[in-house]
């Protein structure tokens, strides 16, 4: 398994999962602007060249948010969406981020549970956000400990 920057060159397997997974996926337009961005950073992990996950989080002034995580099914429970939580935290570290955010979908146990083991805590809620469903809204504190 390869796990590297993201590259156009995968955009359209990244579009086919989001389809597959993400009841509001993201286009092909959305992630090759999210390339172009210098505040940006994307992983993409590979199987054989076949991408079986990816990660989109973009830096905001002194915090960063996770737009996007995925691990196609088949894929899960294998370590590889903790190993991009790992991969994006030393990119926020180097970046002097100082909280990660980020929003889930209530109904989805799987992606809070990881989250919290993580060390991400619940800060809010948005209502309906998933059409019936609210948005778990969620940030993890960068301590000294994280930034030296």
């Amino acid at each position: 398994m390869i796990i590297r920057n993201m590259t156009s060159d995968d955009i359209i397997a990244i579009a086919v999962i989001e389809k597959a997974l993400f009841d509001s996926p993201w286009t092909d337009t959305m992630f090759d602007s999210e390339l172009s961005r210098n505040d940006s950073f994307m992983l993409a992990v590979a199987e054989e060249e076949r991408i079986v996950a990816y990660l989109v989080i973009r830096k905001g002034h002194d915090d960063a948010e996770i737009f996007r995580i995925a691990v196609i099914p088949e894929f899960r429970r294998t370590g590889i969406a903790r190993t991009l939580l790992d991969r994006g935290k030393e990119w926020c570290v180097s970046n002097s981020v100082k909280k990660i955010l980020l929003e889930v979908d209530e109904i989805n146990r799987v992606a809070i549970d990881l989250y919290t083991s993580y060390g991400f805590i619940v800060g809010g809620r948005r209502k309906n956000y998933y059409g019936t469903h609210d948005a778990i809204l969620m940030h993890k504190i960068l301590t000294s400990e994280h930034l030296c």
